[in-house]
């Protein structure tokens, strides 16, 4: 199982966007790849905002969902009880991506956030024991152990505690940076953090990635931002995502990307050729090519033998 942190301790980065698009991404991918029995992913939010787990579960400015009225289990009692219960019992379906909910195919899960008891528990967790391993004992849980192939961590800004469960827990951390402001000096505060997190509770976490994110090309700033990743991070860095309208569109209304620009009717294929689509296409291929050694070109191979078939 790869479970996957997202992580950068600067807001504003596009953590959320990021890991919502990914979990959908990986869902997609996989279903292309093996339509009869295709892997699932599980999506954890620890920001209590929980904007991520609102898109999930397609009801961003469409009313509270069942899952926010208190009395279904969330992360929080999974985080914070003496005898936590079983990570398995508070896993719901997710209704995105829409193409495959569509079809009947739940590839993705998650685990339910309340905001209110989220913020309560993003302080009462400095006063439980293992409080850096929560997450990572959760995890551990057989049905989650044995039903998904992925899981996508949503970690929140600033607050280290739940930066530190969402890092002991993984096994892969990928780093969103702005190529504006402080974003390298941002990059090199995570790096420390990560540093400290395999030296002290995960020495296998390994970081899988950079990735420049909300890039406008047309800025002098951004250019010297990706120039200076390239000079340093050249092997860890991804092709970066361009700042467009319709990435911040699909958030407000709820969607992944790739269910807000959905392809033609009868398209082989679940990406769209609208540039945003793309881009997030290609990030989760590079992302899966990352993790089980290969070369992006023999992953697209394979998947045009599949849509020719």
């Amino acid at each position: 199982m790869f479970v996957i942190a997202i992580t950068n301790q600067k807001g504003g980065v596009a953590k959320t966007t990021t890991a919502v698009n990914l979990a959908a991404g990986l869902a997609l991918l996989e279903y292309e790849l093996n339509p009869k029995k295709p892997a699932k992913v599980l999506f954890v939010q620890l920001d209590s905002q929980g904007d991520g787990t609102a898109i999930i579960t397609n009801v961003m400015n469409r009313g509270k969902p069942e899952d926010y009225d208190g009395t279904g289990l969330t992360i929080a009692d999974i985080l914070l009880a003496d005898q936590p219960p079983t990570t398995g019992d508070a896993i719901r379906h997710a209704n995105i991506p829409l193409m495959l909910v569509n079809k009947g195919v739940y590839s993705l899960d998650y685990i339910p956030v309340n905001p209110e008891t989220m913020a309560e528990a993003s302080i009462s967790i400095h006063n439980v024991d293992m409080r850096d391993q929560r997450l990572d004992l959760a995890l551990q849980d057989g049905i989650v152990m044995s039903k998904y192939k992925y899981v996508i961590v949503d970690t929140p800004p600033g607050n280290i505690l739940m930066i530190k469960n969402g890092l002991a827990a993984a096994t892969h951390v990928i780093i969103p940076v702005a190529t504006a402001g402080a974003g390298l000096r941002n990059l090199l505060d995570t790096f420390a953090t990560v540093r400290k997190i395999q030296k002290l509770l995960n020495p296998d976490l390994k970081v899988l990635g950079i990735l420049p994110s909300k890039c406008i090309m047309s800025r002098s700033e951004t250019k010297l931002v990706l120039e200076e990743l390239e000079k340093h991070y050249s092997e860890l860095l991804f092709s970066p995502i361009i700042e467009r309208a319709e990435i911040s569109a699909a958030f407000t209304m709820g969607y992944d990307i790739f269910s807000y620009l959905p392809p033609r009717s009868g398209s082989p294929t679940f990406i769209s050729k609208k540039e945003a689509a793309i881009e997030f296409g290609r990030f989760t291929k590079e992302v899966y090519c990352r993790l089980h050694g290969i070369r992006l070109s023999n992953l697209e191979k394979s998947l045009n033998v599949e849509e020719t078939a």
